[in-house]
């Protein structure tokens, strides 16, 4: 018979995904925050400073808490959101192509998706949902 692991299929989405946006968030806070503001302010986010501390703490610290199992569920939701805004520019407003354009958004979004049904898993901080 064969004994599925499924307390344990978690571990492995959080770590790319918490890795994917602490990378993402820190330089936003940090050494970008002047980039950031100004290409929000372009795309209608303003006053874009403000949207662009949000956005990087939403990342670092969203992806800190998913990493470490850490209220995953709200994390995934508040990432969602940044990741249908960002899939609404690039389909939308850019009209990219799939290929080449925005394919990992749409990966990461349903990472998250599957991280808000599936919760934190074994190694997590975070109490489970039951």
């Amino acid at each position: 018979m064969v004994e599925l692991l499924t307390g344990w299929a978690p571990i492995f989405l959080r770590i790319a995904i918490g890795l994917i946006f602490i990378s993402h968030g820190y330089p936003k806070l940090n050494k970008n925050l002047k980039k950031t503001s100004e290409f929000l302010n372009n795309i209608g986010f303003r006053p874009g400073k403000f949207w662009a501390l949000v956005l990087g703490s939403v990342e670092f610290f969203g992806g800190l808490a998913i990493l470490i199992g850490l209220f995953t569920r709200t994390a995934s939701v508040l990432l969602g959101i940044i990741m249908i805004i960002a899939l609404y520019h690039h389909t939308v407003v850019w009209k990219k192509k799939f290929i080449g354009g925005y394919e990992l958004d749409f990966l990461i979004l349903f990472a998250l998706i599957a991280l808000l049904l599936l919760g934190s898993g074994n190694l997590s901080v975070g109490i489970p949902f039951v």
